[in-house]
């Protein structure tokens, strides 16, 4: 399982802005579609011969700068072939949050303390 997170704002930045919201939304589908791809014909290569083949996880966490309130939301990525092929279970059927940061913090304020928290709870 592969966790990812994103600082949206600096990642458009990087690109001038050029990017709206939603441009870099679909460009985010359109890399994971790719990388679920390449991660399921690779687990398939790697397991010929074995039945017990698990689908890949890959979960993306995009972080917002700013907001009126701290929110996370639950996120579907990738487009409807992605989901055809790794239908929604009841359990969870989300891939991903949006994390939006309030209105006292940043992005990068909210993946540094998710980075502790997460490191903390692997020692």
């Amino acid at each position: 399982n592969i966790l990812l997170v994103v600082d949206a704002n600096n990642v458009r930045g990087k690109h001038d802005f050029r990017w709206t919201s939603r441009d870099f939304i679909r460009r985010l589908d359109e890399w994971y579609d790719r990388q679920v791809g390449q991660m399921l014909a690779t687990k398939t290569t790697s397991n010929e011969g074995n039945n017990s083949i698990h689908s890949p996880s890959l979960s993306l966490v995009v972080v917002w700068d700013h907001a009126r309130e701290t929110t996370a939301v639950p996120h579907e990525f990738g487009s409807n072939n992605n989901k055809i092929n790794n239908p929604p279970t009841k359990k969870n059927n989300k891939n991903g949050l949006m994390l939006f940061a309030g209105p006292h913090c940043t992005a990068d304020d909210v993946i540094v303390h998710a980075t502790q928290f997460w490191t903390q709870q692997q020692q």
